[in-house]
């Protein structure tokens, strides 16, 4: 019976008829303005096109956009900060500096990036296990590894710009206080990333 009743609704060929790349055009416009900007201290916000940017992080080449469970949604096209920074011809470096375990860059290796890039992105954020549903979470803090990482880049940077990605609420005292700049993304779907970039970099007002 179920499988006569999908036969009886289901749309034949509505792909034909859909324009994919329009409709993540408009995922784009709907997640520039879904982003919180925090905090901007002495106007390090935004980057100008030009500038050479030091982007860290594993959020900047692991887009997280959508939740998990109900939350879940099939994306037309999963593009990463990074991906936008290549199409856009953006001349930076990236080190991705943890994953969803553990710290993965020294402090030597950030003391050698010293005064090479006029600008410094660094992206924390929860991981989907963090704050799935179903599941409850033990505390509302960030993992204590980005936090190690969040000092160290403090340490030999001391300005930079945080991008926080979360689903959910998050403790994020640390990061307002050592950050120059903090913006909030939440998970803004499909366009999120290219929409990081626009209010990054001044196309967009978060």
């Amino acid at each position: 019976e179920l499988n006569d009743t999908l036969k009886k609704f289901k749309v034949k060929n509505h792909l034909d008829t859909l324009d994919l790349d329009e409709l993540h055009s408009k995922a784009v416009s709907i997640a520039n303005e879904t982003m919180v900007l925090v905090k901007n201290e002495n106007n390090y916000l935004p980057l100008e096109e030009n500038d050479d940017v030091l982007v860290l992080g594993y959020f900047a080449n692991h887009a997280r956009f959508v939740g998990l469970g109900s939350g879940w949604v099939n994306a037309y096209k999963h593009i990463t900060f990074l991906d936008v920074l290549n199409q856009k011809g953006t001349n930076y470096k990236f080190l991705e500096c943890f994953d969803e375990e553990k710290v993965l860059v020294s402090l030597d290796e950030l003391e050698a990036l010293k005064g090479k890039y006029s600008k410094v992105l660094l992206f924390l954020g929860q991981y989907q296990q963090d704050e799935s549903e179903g599941v409850d979470r033990e505390n509302i803090d960030i993992r204590p590894h980005q936090i190690e990482v969040l000092k160290m880049v403090k340490e030999v940077f001391d300005d930079f710009a945080t991008v926080l990605v979360t689903g959910s609420v998050v403790n994020v005292k640390e990061v307002f206080e050592l950050s120059n700049a903090m913006m909030i993304t939440y998970l803004a779907g499909e366009g999120q990333s290219e929409a990081i970039y626009n209010n990054v970099f001044g196309l967009a007002n978060p």
